[in-house]
C-alpha cells in the first residue's frame, strides 16, 4: 500500500493538462516549395485537411512522466509495510519518554505534557500508553497499558530536577515498555532537546525499531545566569568583610542591565550592573559580616531559565588547601619546583593559602592521594608505572585537579598518560630555537574559563612574556584550549574527568623555555587552579553540583555520618564540614539541538525546527530513491527523444 508523508503536492497533478495543451496548440512551420503547376499546390492542401492533433506522441509521454515524477517525489511516497497493514484497526502503543533535566522547568511542564498527550491522543483515537521520565537516569517507568486519563494522573505528578539531563538509558529502555501484537508502536520525546543533553546521543537505533516522534515546547531560549563565585574573607579587629566575585553569562544577544544582591545572615546589599549581549563578565561585591556562615548570590531579574539565578557559598574559616608538587632527580626540574613553591607559599590577605609537600614521583605510593586537593607533576612521569597512573586516574575523577607542565621528557610522559586515560593530550615534538633567538607570545585566550577570569584585564601580561621553547601539543576530543600561541598552538589545555580537572602546560617553568616563571601572570595564575580545586580532600570546605559525580571526599562523610546531601541547593553540614551545594551550571546554556551545527550529525538529521514534530516511521519502506532514479532514466529518454525529433524535421 503507498502512502504519502505530503499528500498536498498530488493536487500539482492536473497541471500535467498544461503539456499536452501546448502540444496541439504547437504549429508546425510550412516550408516554402517552388512548383511548375498550381496542381500540386491544391493536391497538398487536400492531403493536410485536418492533421491537427498529437504530434511526436513518445517525446510528449516522457515528457507528462517527467512532470509527474517531480511532483511524486515532492509527495514522498512510502510503501507501507506488510505489519502496519496487518495493524489496520488494533490499538496503538505509545511510549512517553519525558525529559525532566533542569532546563525543562523554563515553562510550564505540566500543560506541555497535557497538550502533547491530548494532540497524540486525538490523532491515534485513544491508544495505550506508558511511560518513562529521564532526568539524570531512568526515574518512573511504566509498561504500555494505561488509558489517557491514567497517564494524565501520573504526569500531574512529574516535574523538573535540578539536574543535568542524561536519556541514553531511557532510549535503550524505550522498547522494553510496549507490548506484543500487530498494533502500531510508536515513542514520543516530550523534550526541549536542549544540546548539551541530546548533543551526544542519536535516535537511530530507536527509530530501527518502533516510531518516534520528537515534540518540542515553544519557550524562550534566553537565559542569563550565575556561573561561579569566588568569595574572598577579609578578617580584622572590626569584624569580618566579604568579597565575592560573581561571574555571570548572558546567554542572549541582547545587552542586559541586571541587579545583584549579596545576603549573609542579617547583611544584605544590592547592586546594578550592564552585562554586554553574548558577554561573560565578573562583577565584585563586598558586605559586611556578623556571625555567618553561608551567603547566597541572587540575579534579581527574571528570565527564561531560574535555576541558575542563584549561588550558595561557604564563609566559614578554613583550613589550608593540600597541594602537591611532584619534581624529577634533575637540577632544573627542582628548579622548577623551587618557583612554584614560592608562589605558592606567597600570603595574600583574603586569599586561600596552601599547605605544601615537594616531592618526588615515590609520592604515589608512599602518600594517599585523596588527602590532597591539587597535584603539580612537573615532566616527572617518565619512571612511573601504570599504576601510578591509574590512581592518578582515580583521584581525579574523585574531585582532584592534575596540572602537567611540560618539559624535555613530555614526547614520553604524555603518552603514558594517555594509556591511562589520564588525558587525550599528545606531544608531537619540542619546538623553539635553544639559543633563545627566536620568541613566542600568547595571542588566544579563553575568556570564558572560569581559571582565567581574572586575566580578562587589560593590565594583565599574559601576552606580553617571551616564550622560547613549547611542547607541540594536540588536544582531545574533550580537551578545551585556554592559551595559545600566535601559530595556534595550544599553550594550556584543561579536560574535565568526572568530578575532576587535568591541566596541560605546553612549556616548563625554567627560564630556558619562558619568562613565565618571573612574569606578574605566574604566580595568580598557578595560585588560581590550586584555589578551584575545591572538590579535593585537602581544604576545609567541599563544593558539589547537583547531578555531577559526588566526590570521594563526600561520600566518605556521607557514609560516616548517615546524612544526606538532599536534593535542595545551599550549604550543608555534614561532621562539621561545610558543603557547597549547587544547581550544575551545564543546563544554562538553551540551545536546542534544532539550532547547533553540527544537527544533522548528532540526530541524523530528523528534528525539526521549534514547536514542531518530527517523524520517521520504522514500519515504512521510502520508495523516493526509486522514484529518483526513474526520474533520471525518462529525462535521458526526454532528451533523447526530442533530439531524433528535430533531426528528423532537419532532413525532412
Amino acid at each position: 500500500m503507498i502512502t504519502f508523508a505530503q499528500p498536498a503536492f498530488l493536487w500539482a497533478l492536473p497541471a500535467l493538462a498544461v503539456p499536452i495543451f501546448l502540444h496541439l496548440m504547437q504549429r508546425q512551420i510550412p516550408r516554402r516549395v517552388m512548383f511548375p503547376s498550381i496542381r500540386f499546390i491544391l493536391k497538398g492542401q487536400d492531403l493536410q485537411h485536418g492533421r491537427r492533433g498529437l504530434r511526436d506522441l513518445l517525446t510528449l509521454l516522457a515528457r507528462l512522466f517527467f512532470l509527474a515524477l517531480i511532483i511524486l517525489l515532492f509527495a514522498e511516497p512510502q510503501l507501507q509495510s506488510k505489519q502496519d497493514i496487518a495493524a489496520v484497526g488494533t490499538q496503538a502503543q505509545v511510549v512517553l519518554l519525558v525529559d525532566v533535566s533542569s532546563s525543562m522547568s523554563a515553562g510550564d511542564l505540566s500543560k506541555f505534557l497535557q497538550e502533547t498527550v491530548t494532540s497524540v491522543d486525538q490523532k491515534l483515537g485513544s491508544p495505550a500508553w506508558g511511560l518513562i521520565v529521564s532526568g539524570n537516569g531512568i526515574g518512573t517507568r511504566i509498561p504500555v497499558g494505561l488509558s489517557s486519563e491514567l497517564l494524565l494522573a501520573e504526569l500531574a505528578k512529574v516535574s523538573a530536577l535540578p539536574v543535568p539531563g542524561q536519556h541514553g538509558a531511557a532510549l535503550q529502555a524505550v522498547p522494553e515498555l510496549f507490548k506484543g501484537g500487530a498494533g502500531r508502536k510508536l515513542c514520543v520525546i516530550a523534550s526541549d532537546m536542549q544540546a548539551a543533553d541530546w548533543g551526544a546521543l542519536s535516535l537511530a537505533p530507536l527509530r530501527s525499531k518502533v516510531n518516534v516522534e520528537v515534540v518540542r515546547p515553544s519557550w524562550s531560549t534566553e537565559n542569563m545566569g550565575i556561573m561561579s563565585v569566588e568569595r574572598r574573607v577579609f578578617g580584622g579587629v572590626k569584624g569580618r568583610r566579604l568579597q565575592a566575585s560573581v561571574r555571570i553569562r548572558n546567554f542572549s544577544l541582547d545587552a542586559k542591565d541586571v541587579r545583584l544582591r549579596l545576603h549573609a545572615g542579617e547583611a544584605t546589599t544590592e547592586q546594578a550592573f550592564h552585562l554586554a549581549g553574548r558577554g561573560i563578565e565578573t562583577f565584585v561585591m563586598e558586605l559586611e559580616l556578623a556571625d555567618a556562615r553561608q551567603a547566597e548570590v541572587t540575579l534579581l531579574d527574571a528570565d527564561a531559565y531560574e535555576a541558575d539565578n542563584h549561588y550558595f557559598l561557604s564563609i566559614t574559616p578554613q583550613a589550608p588547601v593540600k597541594v602537591a608538587i611532584i619534581h624529577a632527580d634533575r637540577a632544573e626540574s627542582q628548579l622548577e619546583a623551587f618557583f612554584l613553591k614560592r608562589a605558592l607559599e606567597a600570603k595574600h590577605p583574603g586569599h586561600d593559602f596552601f599547605e605544601l609537600k615537594v616531592a618526588t614521583p615515590l609520592f604515589f605510593i608512599q602518600e594517599r592521594l585523596a588527602n590532597y586537593s591539587c597535584i603539580f607533576i612537573l615532566d616527572a612521569l617518565k619512571r612511573s608505572t601504570r599504576f601510578d597512573v591509574e590512581a592518578l586516574r582515580e583521584w581525579v575523577g574523585s574531585g582532584g585537579t592534575a596540572v602537567y607542565f611540560s618539559g624535555r621528557d613530555s614526547i614520553s610522559c604524555l603518552p603514558l598518560l594517555k594509556d591511562g586515560k589520564l588525558t587525550e593530550v599528545t606531544a608531537a615534538a619540542l619546538r623553539g630555537d635553544v639559543r633563545l633567538s627566536r620568541t613566542y607570545v600568547i595571542q588566544q585566550i579563553d575568556r570564558t574559563s572560569s581559571v582565567l577570569a581574572p586575566f580578562a584585564r587589560e593590565d594583565s601580561d599574559l601576552t606580553s612574556f617571551p616564550i622560547f621553547r613549547y611542547a607541540d601539543l594536540t588536544a582531545g576530543s574533550s580537551g578545551q584550549t585556554l592559551l595559545a600561541l600566535g601559530n595556534d598552538a595550544p599553550l594550556l589545555i584543561q579536560e574535565n574527568h568526572d568530578a575532576g580537572r587535568v591541566f596541560t602546560f605546553a612549556i616548563g617553568l625554567v627560564p630556558s623555555w619562558s619568562d613565565f616563571p618571573t612574569s606578574q601572570s605566574f604566580l595568580p595564575l598557578v595560585r588560581r587552579i590550586a584555589e578551584t580545586s575545591g572538590t579535593g580532600g585537602g581544604r576545609g570546605e567541599l563544593r558539589w553540583m547537583i547531578g555531577e559525580p559526588i566526590p570521594s571526599a563526600i561520600k566518605e562523610l556521607v557514609t560516616s555520618g548517615g546524612e544526606s546531601l538532599g536534593p535542595e541547593p545551599g550549604v550543608k553540614d555534614l561532621g562539621g564540614r561545610p558543603i557547597e551545594v549547587n544547581i550544575s551550571r551545564r543546563e544554562s546554556e538553551l540551545q536546542r539541538l534544532d539550532e547547533a551545527e553540527s544537527h544533522a550529525e548528532m540526530l541524523a538529521g530528523k528534528l525539526a525546527s521549534a514547536g514542531r514534530t518530527d517523524r520517521e516511521d520504522a514500519a515504512y519502506v521510502g520508495v523516493t530513491r526509486w522514484l529518483g532514479c526513474l526520474f533520471l532514466i525518462i529525462a535521458a529518454a526526454e532528451v533523447l527523444l526530442a533530439n531524433v525529433g528535430i533531426g528528423r524535421k532537419s532532413r525532412a
